[in-house]
């Protein structure tokens, strides 16, 4: 064998050396991305999980919050027909009262006048 032949060979075993860790280290770096992308997919399918989780609740408490609403809406409407149900009476005993009045004064006045013309 001649020394071109040697050193030629020599030339491409170091050729297919650094080929084959260039190689390694594609695979190695493919590897790492798949398992990021493995990672990625992962925690996306989680965050999807805590959004639905999250619009879950959220429709809850909307709902929650219009049965509250409504039920307070409901006892103030309780309230104010109690309230409008006492001034009803009171506007009703102030009339009956105010017609007593007029019908004590009417018999008074009648009282009197007749007190003056037997005078």
């Amino acid at each position: 064998m001649s020394a071109c032949t040697e050193i030629r060979d020599v030339q491409l075993k170091t050729v297919q050396e650094q080929h084959r860790d260039l190689l390694v280290l594609f695979e190695t770096m493919a590897q790492q991305k798949d398992n990021e992308l493995i990672d990625l997919q992962v925690k996306y399918k989680q965050l999807q999980e805590q959004l639905i989780e999250m619009e879950t609740t959220l429709e809850q408490q909307k709902l929650q919050f219009i049965m509250e609403k409504e039920t307070a809406q409901s006892e103030q409407r309780a309230e104010i027909s109690v309230v409008l149900e006492k001034m009803e009476e009171y506007v009703m005993r102030a009339l009956e009262h105010q017609n007593f009045y007029q019908d004590t004064s009417i018999g008074a006045s009648s009282v009197t006048q007749f007190r003056e013309t037997e005078k």
